[in-house]
């Protein structure tokens, strides 16, 4: 998963340095990842996946009862 900032970076970096210029990105302030993906097992994926996990909320679907975030 890539966050905004790397998105940008990978596709329109000339933007980064207008941002820069103009006082708006400050790169000391910005959030690092640790780079350290969280990897989830088969048997994990099945579970999140489970009907019972899943829950339609005006018109939204929506993870429920989770002991476990993703993303």
């Amino acid at each position: 998963m890539m966050t905004i900032y790397e998105y940008i970076k990978a596709k329109q970096p000339d933007v980064l340095t207008k941002l820069k210029q103009i006082g708006l990105l400050d790169e000391e302030n910005l959030i690092q990842r640790s780079g350290e993906e969280e990897e989830l097992t088969t048997a994990e994926i099945i579970s999140l996946m489970r009907h019972d996990y899943w829950k339609r909320i005006r018109g939204a679907i929506r993870q429920m009862n989770t002991r476990r975030v993703i993303g």
